[in-house]
């Protein structure tokens, strides 16, 4: 469970009239589980390891802006 603290942005995606909204969140228990059901993988990241991911290109422009500034 988690907490939303915080809207980030609202953001065009990458698919013809999708929205992205970016929270800030805080964990509920202090630790973060992910329910193999709803995500394929998960995985954590550095700033620098993050510009080197493949990633479509709305969600970079969203770290760009965002994230790595």
């Amino acid at each position: 469970d988690i907490i939303p603290t915080r809207k980030i942005a609202e953001t065009p995606g990458d698919v013809k009239d999708q929205i992205n909204h970016w929270w800030a969140c805080e964990a509920k228990t202090g630790k973060i589980k992910t329910k193999e059901e709803e995500i394929a993988d998960a995985r954590y990241f550095s700033r620098q390891a993050m510009r080197k991911v493949n990633i479509w290109p709305a969600t970079r422009s969203f770290f760009e802006e965002y994230i790595f500034n």
